[in-house]
């Protein structure tokens, strides 16, 4: 079920995935789609890149269950990814002719800027080509003389992997995508069908085909390797995307440092980064953290339970916090609940990871307990 990869297609990969020349790592290739719900067909890529600019190593078809335990030993994977990756069928293998990846300097210097846009440091790339042969790549860069990950690192791979997957699978069926977008369209003006579209609940957004007379026309810009997209509506990025924006997830740039001599200053703009598929354009939403969305439920919490959480965030017990806050236990318990529920937390190790993130807020809250 294996194979080697010629060293044409194996240098245009290595040329595209930038890896530093201190970077230790494992890339996932996913040719069409990692999804096996969607007939997926993946490959994984395995091995090292030494100083001395050693090839990474082998490239494998199909299933390889040791491979994909070792993946997930070293990068922490979760387990949701891990089974996706595990159910791919046997039969669902490619020969070495099929895997022919078009790379252009464009789609270079694109994955480039994706790469030093997103603020996760780990050696991941995923690349999903399409029925079409476009290819969509995400990728998380560390360094390997940063050691162990940290559990903010992995709190952060543990969030944007499945993330991954769902933008994968919706790119996968822009037809899908399409019917449900075309509800909200409808309901628009002419003027307004370019405009941005945003799920608040995926981590992606949708621009219609009538976004290129955008750019076009200057309303919208390109700076530093970013589409700039504007021209929005207050009360259709009120709904849809101020929550995100408040919740710091998505990148604003003041609007007086790209419309400088413009009276038709936009009311908003937000920095994306681009991929194409067909004659949709498609982007990822950078997110800066993980943590990002928890900080909304984390206002939401009482001065007790801010000083709760960080005992916890310093290993304390409940026996042990209820002894400290002359507290009983179920007490103690009952406010952990609390916590958990306001932050989306399913573990106390999220908690851990959360309350160490935020410490010096947590450090600085001062409350008697009564």
């Amino acid at each position: 079920m294996s194979t080697h990869m010629n060293d044409t297609t194996f240098k245009k990969i290595l040329d595209l995935l930038y890896l530093s020349t201190s970077c230790s790592a494992y890339w996932i290739e996913c040719i069409q789609h990692i999804m096996p719900v969607i007939n997926a067909k993946a490959g994984m890529i395995g091995g090292d890149h030494m100083s001395s600019g050693a090839h990474l190593g082998r490239i494998q078809y199909g299933y390889d269950t040791h491979f994909v335990k070792r993946l997930t030993k070293d990068l922490k994977l979760t387990d949701l990814w891990t089974k996706s990756l595990l159910e791919i069928s046997p039969d669902h293998c490619i020969s070495e002719q099929e895997c022919n990846l078009d790379i252009t300097q464009e789609d270079t210097q694109f994955f480039y800027s994706v790469l030093k846009s997103i603020d996760v440091k780990h050696t991941i790339a995923v690349l999903v080509k399409t029925d079409n042969n476009i290819c969509i790549r995400f990728a998380f860069q560390r360094s390997a003389s940063q050691g162990m990950y940290s559990a903010k690192e992995k709190e952060c791979l543990n969030y944007v992997l499945p993330h991954l997957k769902r933008v994968v699978q919706l790119a996968a069926t822009p037809s899908q995508f399409t019917q449900d977008m075309e509800l909200k369209l409808q309901s628009l003006e002419a003027s307004e069908r370019a405009l941005l579209i945003f799920n608040k609940n995926q981590t992606l957004v949708r621009i219609s085909e009538g976004a290129v007379p955008l750019f076009e026309k200057g309303l919208c810009s390109f700076k530093n390797n970013t589409f700039i997209l504007s021209h929005f509506k207050e009360s259709i990025i009120n709904s849809a995307i101020q929550n995100c924006l408040k919740s710091n997830i998505l990148d604003t740039l003041p609007l007086d440092e790209l419309y400088p001599d413009s009276k038709d200053a936009p009311i908003s703009s937000i920095s994306i980064s681009r991929m194409h598929l067909s004659y949709d354009i498609f982007a990822v939403v950078e997110i800066k953290t993980s943590l990002a969305l928890k900080y909304t439920g984390f206002t939401q919490l009482t001065a007790t339970e801010k000083i709760i959480l960080n005992h916890i965030a310093h290993g304390s017990t409940p026996d042990y916090i209820a002894h400290t806050l002359h507290k009983s236990p179920h007490t103690i318990r009952t406010h952990i609940k609390n916590i958990k529920m306001k932050l989306n937390a399913s573990s106390a190790e999220e908690l851990v990871v959360f309350g160490n993130t935020i410490g010096s807020q947590l450090t600085n809250t001062q409350v008697d307990i009564v």
